[in-house]
């Protein structure tokens, strides 16, 4: 499924100061286990703000568009107590059964300035670092994003540790009514974060307040590459899984369109590069296709970002990732993960019954 996303409002969102140190390390075990009760850093099933809240305003006003007041999903289904096999596990300990099942059937390996990463014995993404002379064309792209900063301040410090509160304000992610959805994505991110890192590794890029002092970001400079971009990566992925168990219609559009917001506002703060957005969004869209293939046993996403696929004066844009026709489907389907496939359709079942056949698995 790859986006078909209606042009947005450009420049994007945030993920920084903690993402270096704990993001990389914590984040992978700690955010998929600790999804439930702070699932979003302390708005999905916690605590919100009055910062958080304008954050959420200025994502609803960008990615949400002029609507009409008309319903455009279906009445929802409440979930029973214990829907699938863990229901006996709380959340933390759900997502840590799911992502060693799922971590065991994804590898990466490469070399100095390139990554892959394999699904069983499918390969389906690869993703080549720039030459350094793009990164230093892309500062005249990074110092026009900077002029968005005070209008996207409340995101992006929100979504330095919190991506799932904007993915919640679409979609309604109330653990009383979407428990399971809030699992997968719980999975989804941590699954991200381990890939991401090894792919950071192997493709070690600078950031750009390291090619110029003027930049200042307004974050924290994470330690680790500025490509790909970790929040990029994870956003997409997010959007892709949301949009999956949704199905065609405004949660997957505004996921994708909320995906592209996020990765678009670390240019804005001043610690990432269009280029790196652009490797992310096709690189974490791999990874949540792969969530999904190995929930449903269907064909993963394929997709390859050569040094060369954008321009050193080239945007990152919703238009973009459409037109660049990066996405094609694996020849193999995946072998499904048995857990995973009914974590998967209980959560079906919350947004599309119809979806399911009546003994339940995935539909074919």
């Amino acid at each position: 499924m790859a986006w078909g996303f209606a042009v947005g409002t450009g420049h994007g969102t945030g993920h920084g100061t903690g993402h270096g140190t704990g993001h990389g390390t914590g984040h992978g075990t700690g955010h998929g286990t600790g999804h439930g009760t702070g699932h979003g850093g302390g708005h999905v099933g916690g605590p919100g703000s009055a910062f958080i809240s304008q954050a959420l305003i200025l994502s609803q006003e960008a990615t949400a568009g002029d609507w009409d007041g008309k319903a455009d999903l279906a009445a929802p289904k409440f979930e029973a107590p214990v829907p699938h096999p863990l229901g006996y596990l709380s959340p933390n300990r759900r997502v840590q059964v799911l992502l060693g099942a799922v971590m065991a059937r994804l590898a990466v390996t490469g070399q100095d300035g390139a990554a892959t990463l394999m699904l069983g014995d499918q390969l389906i993404a690869t993703i080549e670092r720039p030459e350094p002379d793009l990164f230093k064309d892309q500062l005249a792209l990074v110092r026009g994003y900077a002029d968005l900063r005070q209008d996207r301040l409340p995101e992006i410090l929100t979504q330095n540790d919190d991506l799932l509160s904007f993915f919640a304000a679409v979609a309604n992610l109330d653990p009383g009514r979407r428990q399971t959805t809030l699992d997968l994505l719980a999975l989804t991110q941590s699954v991200c974060v381990l890939v991401e890192m090894q792919v950071k590794h192997l493709c070690r890029a600078a950031r750009p307040v390291d090619w110029s002092a003027a930049i200042q970001p307004l974050i924290h400079t994470p330690d680790h590459s500025a490509f790909p971009s970790g929040h990029a990566t994870e956003a997409f992925a997010l959007a892709h899984v949301l949009g999956a168990l949704t199905g065609p219609g405004q949660v997957q559009a505004q996921a994708g369109l909320l995906a592209h917001r996020i990765a678009a506002n670390r240019v804005v703060a001043g610690v990432h590069f269009p280029v790196d957005s652009a490797a992310g969004a096709i690189l974490g869209t791999v990874i949540g296709s792969a969530v999904v293939a190995l929930a449903t046993g269907t064909e993963p996403l394929t997709a390859h970002f050569a040094k060369t696929r954008l321009g050193g004066t080239e945007d990152f844009t919703p238009t973009w990732l459409t037109g660049a026709k990066a996405f094609a489907p694996a020849q193999d389907k995946a072998k499904a993960v048995t857990l995973l496939g009914a974590v998967w359709d209980a959560a079906v079942q919350t947004w599309r019954p119809s979806a399911l056949p009546p003994t339940g698995g995935p539909a074919q």
